[in-house]
């Protein structure tokens, strides 16, 4: 669920000077404030979106708004928390992260790939979009079984099932009793050339192996 949300806060930037107010009809301390309206997402990362600085009876909090970079001019630290002001930055970074893990793990899973589907080995198992070994259009994620290797060729235990997204195949690569059941593979069975195997896992249809 997404969480966000604005606010307003205030700044007191303390007592500037004395002089008549106008509402009070008397002399009071005048002092500096800043309003300002921030935002957030899942209260953390926040960014301000207004401001004003604004000079204000003491007393009765009437005053004066003032020209912000005639004040900050003047001013030797913002005012603004530095969480209030760059709390974005925070989920830029997160975002960057995210982003440079999960390219690690995408080379590092292409490296996999490419390193057992140049040897495979019996009992390996194949996260495969089967749409595309099949010329078919869609997604159709599912996990393939090695049962044989012998002279060049790959001998593939065929599943029953497939799944529109990616996790529900790696969620069976998970589950051992699940693929040991005799109802998860078909009775027929899938031979192919080695080299095509090596064909696919180049042209990206070969999502995961799992070797145990």
């Amino acid at each position: 669920m997404l969480i966000w949300g604005s606010k307003g806060a205030v700044a007191d930037l303390g007592v500037q000077a004395h002089h008549h107010c106008a509402t009070c009809e008397r002399e009071r301390p005048f002092k500096l404030a800043l309003q300002y309206k921030l935002h957030h997402l899942y209260y953390l990362f926040k960014w301000v979106s207004s401001k004003q600085y604004l000079l204000v009876c003491e007393v009765c909090q009437r005053g004066s708004q003032l020209a912000a970079k005639e004040v900050e001019s003047k001013l030797t630290k913002n005012p603004i928390p530095v969480m209030h002001r760059f709390g974005w930055v925070l989920l830029v970074a997160l975002i960057g992260l995210v982003i440079v893990i999960g390219k690690f793990a995408d080379d590092e899973r292409g490296q996999r790939v490419s390193t057992l589907a140049a040897a495979p080995a019996v009992g390996d198992l194949y996260v495969v979009n089967l749409n595309k070994l099949t010329n078919e259009s869609g997604t159709t994620y599912g996990v393939m079984r090695v049962l044989r290797v012998a002279d060049g060729q790959v001998e593939f235990q065929l599943p029953r099932m497939g799944y529109n997204k990616l996790k529900g195949a790696t969620r069976d690569v998970g589950d051992a009793a699940k693929l040991s059941g005799p109802g998860y593979f078909e009775d027929k069975t899938l031979v192919l050339p080695q080299s095509v195997i090596q064909t696919w896992s180049s042209q990206g249809s070969i999502h995961d192996i799992e070797r145990r």
